[in-house]
């Protein structure tokens, strides 16, 4: 999900921003018009109206395309959970290169340290590496 702000308001309805919503398991995406001042509660209630059907008390059904009718399309709210977002996790956008597939994939730069580790009769031997295009933890 993203949001694509600073548009020209529309004359009616004045929204000036666009919460696009892409399902990577469909490859599908959904542009919907809202105003930037929109609350929470009201983007939750639109994305219950235009992508899920609730089914019950506690699940959900998605709406998928007939080449995925084999999928189950039916949740229960327990497989939901709080996202916290982590800016230390954030990758920059810019110089940032995809394969043929448009996948972004890291790639080492150099090893920091190695440290190996013995247990018993096993030696494990563990690297710091520091990757490209990353932000925050660069070093694992």
């Amino acid at each position: 999900m993203d949001f694509i702000t600073k548009l020209p308001k529309t004359a009616r309805t004045r929204y000036d921003t666009m919460w696009a919503i892409v399902d990577q398991l469909t490859k599908s995406s959904l542009f919907l018009p809202i105003r930037k001042a929109i609350l929470s509660e009201a983007l939750a209630r639109l994305f219950i109206k235009e992508v899920l059907t609730r089914v019950g008390e506690v699940a959900y059904r998605l709406e998928l395309l007939k080449e995925l009718a084999g999928i189950h399309n039916t949740f229960h709210i327990s497989y939901l959970c709080k996202c916290l977002a982590d800016d230390s996790m954030w990758v920059p956008l810019n110089n940032i290169t995809l394969n043929n597939k448009l996948e972004y994939v890291e790639e080492p730069i150099t090893i920091l340290d190695e440290k190996v580790k013995e247990i018993r009769n096993k030696r494990i031997h563990t690297y710091k590496v520091q990757w490209r295009n990353r932000k925050g933890s660069e070093y694992t």
